[in-house]
């Protein structure tokens, strides 16, 4: 696989300013009933301390 980026973006500019329109009505609608919006991190070096969660694991090989 080649090194130089292959990726182009193929979302067009009007989808891409709906799309924020649409993200902006729904933080605001949280916002308003006081809501806390937080990210969750998709990877960490400990495992969850759910007995009903099974951890994988995962890498990234260059």
């Amino acid at each position: 696989m080649s090194e130089t980026a292959t990726w182009q973006p193929s979302a067009s500019i009007p989808n891409l300013l709906k799309r924020a329109a649409i993200m902006a009505e729904i933080r605001r609608f949280f916002a308003d009933r006081g809501v806390l919006e937080v990210e969750t991190p998709c990877m960490s070096q400990a495992t969850v301390t759910d007995i009903h969660l099974f951890p994988f694991e995962s890498s990234l090989d260059r």
